[in-house]
């Protein structure tokens, strides 16, 4: 018997390999591919167009899922923005009233009663402080006017409606800041859940690409197997300048053949 050259040899652990490899777990890789393609068994009499539509189906799947939280993230993001403008607006009021109330007070009454009705310091800037300075202001404001001092021999203002100013000014900055926590929070889910949408894009198109790439290449269809490889920047989620060639202006994809007589440029890596 001759005996087996190198070349033979080292082909033959090769094909052993996957031989074996499939052999073993034959059975579990089926049923996670029926799973993956199929959402359960595969059909009795599944012919290979088929499991080509399976494969780009996955991948449909992926990216509508994909396209679908994005979409919905672009406008979560747009009404947490506004919700933080109407967030900013409402602190400007709260700072305002505060302003015009202490304005009041160290005019009416002074300055020294305008300290005893909590106006102490500057006004605050973070949101947070300036809502718990705004309650100090309402809790203390009506006990310190009523025993103060008037500086002018005029009608006083109100103190109940003075302390009603800063009040509202004050519940429509503490209203804005929980809209602002509740489309953060929606905010988030939403990205998290477009994260993982990502991830399966990524776990789905790799194997599916490689698969038709190398399908082509059986076909002995070379210039097709080019054309869809998985390339870094594909694997990166950008398109090559060939994927983009088929994009219409109205954002639809006209499949472009490739040329017959001639291979696709190589696509850089």
């Amino acid at each position: 018997m001759a005996r087996m050259s190198k070349q033979v040899a080292n082909r033959q652990a090769i094909k052993e390999n996957i031989r074996s490899s499939v052999a073993r777990h034959r059975d579990q890789v089926v049923e996670a591919v029926e799973r993956a393609l199929f959402g359960g068994q595969a059909p009795a009499t599944l012919t290979m167009g088929e499991f080509f539509d399976a494969l780009t189906g996955s991948l449909e799947s992926a990216h509508q899922e994909f396209a679908a939280l994005e979409q919905q993230l672009a406008v979560e993001r747009g009404e947490e923005s506004r919700a933080r403008v109407r967030r900013d607006e409402a602190a400007e009021e709260v700072r305002q009233a505060l302003i015009r109330v202490r304005g009041v007070i160290e005019g009416f009454w002074s300055p020294q009663a305008a300290v005893q009705a909590g106006f102490i310091g500057v006004t605050p800037q973070v949101h947070r402080d300036l809502v718990v300075y705004a309650q100090n202001v309402e809790a203390n404001m009506e006990g310190a006017l009523q025993n103060a001092e008037a500086a002018l021999s005029l009608a006083l203002p109100d103190i109940g409606e003075l302390r009603e100013t800063v009040r509202t000014a004050r519940t429509g900055l503490e209203a804005a800041l929980v809209e602002v926590g509740a489309e953060e929070r929606d905010a988030q889910d939403l990205q998290n859940r477009r994260d993982r949408a990502v991830e399966t894009w990524d776990k789905t198109y790799i194997p599916v690409a490689n698969i038709v790439e190398h399908l082509f290449r059986l076909a002995d269809m070379h210039a097709w197997a080019d054309q869809v490889r998985p390339t870094a920047r594909r694997r990166a989620g950008m398109a090559e300048p060939e994927d983009l060639e088929g994009v219409r202006e109205d954002g639809e994809i006209e499949v472009v053949e490739p040329a017959v007589d001639e291979e696709p440029a190589p696509v850089a890596e």
